[in-house]
């Protein structure tokens, strides 16, 4: 008897390791299997975003864009009007970002 416990014991042990190991990576496959779900919504949704983002590389080419951060500078805007477009540091870094992401995409085409 103490050696059909032994095996059914190790039998046992193995079955939880397997266990131990197939719940961790259904874990992995469901958060990589919800990334992809939202990578191609938010990528499905890139072309839209397309005007906007012309819109704001024309804001800040055309000099309007300076002309409205020294008016708010100066105190011409109304302290609770939203102005986040007027953070230099914002919007440098929001057009660097989709620059480095249209490159990143047009370079992996598959």
């Amino acid at each position: 008897m103490l050696y059909l416990y032994t095996e059914f014991d190790s039998v046992m042990s193995l079955n939880r390791v397997r266990l131990a190991r197939i719940a961790h990576m259904e874990e992995a496959f469901d958060r990589l299997s919800d990334a992809v779900v939202k990578l191609q919504r938010d990528m499905a949704e890139m072309p839209n975003l397309a005007k906007d983002i012309h819109e704001l590389e024309g804001y800040v080419k055309s000099g309007h864009w300076q002309r409205d951060y020294t008016a708010d500078a100066q105190g011409e805007i109304p302290a609770s009007f939203k102005r986040g477009v007027l953070s230099q540091d914002s919007l440098d870094d929001l057009l660097r970002v989709l620059d480095s992401l249209r490159a990143r995409l047009a370079g992996k085409k598959h």
